[in-house]
């Protein structure tokens, strides 16, 4: 992908098909993220849709289907692939807004189910706010961050502050976004590859005070 050699990605990519993968749909959702971050929109929702494709083609079989992943691949799908077209979907009739009223219900299912299974999970919680803002509903997604920020959870801090700095990054807040991620690193939590590509820091990576942070552990 760096190389910008697309063929060869597309080549390699037909192999997880038949390499016994139990799951080629995240595989090729991560390679959709990282086709997006390197300034292939259009073959990263190439790849977005192959891996949607699978997931429907495993669910309408009856086989056993990762509820996380299906999430994750229809949130990219539904916003990353429309973003540059049309910013938000307050507009029923907007192509974003069609494309999305058929799913943004499985979407908010989805999210309810895991934090009803599991409310205290920082995680849960976090993929619910930053669907909120996609949403439209940002009052929803601070609300959130602020029961994060008064969590007294010492072992939990680092996850915390990270968890914090997803959603600002969403919002916006990219100075309060870079804050929240140095912070988590000084509390020990871990570094991630993810801030590369993760669709939700698209935007904050275009913030110099993150840039400069991701460049101070490489």
């Amino acid at each position: 992908i760096g190389l910008g050699n697309i063929h060869k990605v597309r080549e390699l990519s037909n192999q997880l098909y038949t390499r016994g993968s139990d799951s080629p749909a995240s595989s090729f959702l991560i390679l959709a993220q990282w086709l997006r971050a390197h300034g292939y929109p259009d073959v990263a929702c190439e790849f977005s849709k192959k891996a949607l494709d699978w997931y429907d083609k495993e669910r309408e079989s009856g086989g056993s289907v990762s509820r996380q992943g299906y999430y994750n691949t229809l949130y990219f799908s539904l916003f990353a692939c429309n973003i540059d077209s049309q910013e938000t979907a307050d507009t029923e009739t907007s192509d974003m807004g069609l494309i999305i009223s058929g799913n943004v219900d499985t979407l908010k299912s989805i999210a309810e189910e895991y934090l009803v299974k599991n409310p205290n999970s920082i995680i849960n919680q976090v993929r619910y706010a930053c669907l909120m803002v996609r949403l439209g509903n940002r009052e929803m997604a601070e609300q959130i961050c602020d029961q994060l920020r008064k969590l007294d959870q010492p072992d939990l801090r680092g996850r915390n502050m990270w968890a914090q700095g997803q959603i600002k990054a969403v919002l916006g807040d990219y100075e309060l976004a870079s804050k929240f991620y140095e912070d988590g690193f000084r509390e020990n939590f871990s570094y991630r590859l993810e801030y590369y590509y993760d669709f939700d820091l698209e935007g904050l990576r275009k913030s110099t005070r993150f840039r400069e942070f991701l460049k101070s552990k490489e």
